[in-house]
């Protein structure tokens, strides 16, 4: 593992302040570059999820108030038992109090992932620009 004051070291010069500044938003608690592609353009539309949030259910990717955001790549949520697992969390996340939201690998890709939590966010009173909050 690279500690992130290598590679700051390593990044010197004009050339590469854009990959300063990217480096410096990186996350250790994100576990796949969806959650860290979500997380990114949610920050730049004003929001500030919380990456890797630990609940007594597991590790939820992005929690934004009690919004829990799930990146889901089919490759890890496509077997019948991880199918199975993110059910029986969702139903233990509404049941002490949290929305679940599961985006897609392609949804998240395609660059959706603020047209499709500011809405559920808003309407929880969790989006940055609500005026009261739950």
């Amino acid at each position: 593992m690279i500690a992130r004051e290598q590679m700051h070291a390593r990044l010197r010069g004009n050339r590469n302040g854009q990959l300063r500044q990217l480096l410096n938003r990186a996350n250790p608690k994100a576990r796949s570059p969806l959650e860290t592609i979500a997380r990114y353009e949610l920050e730049e539309a004003g929001a500030t999820p919380e990456a890797g949030a630990e609940l007594p259910i597991g590790e939820l990717d992005l929690l934004l108030g009690r919004l829990d955001i799930e990146t889901d790549g089919h490759e890890f949520h496509s077997q019948r038992a991880d199918w199975e697992h993110d059910r029986h969390r969702d139903q233990w996340l509404i049941a002490h109090g949290y929305t679940p939201l599961r985006l897609t690998a392609r949804q998240v890709l395609a660059h959706q992932t603020v047209e499709l939590v500011r809405p559920v966010a808003q309407r929880l009173g969790w989006w940055p620009d609500c005026a009261s909050r739950p």
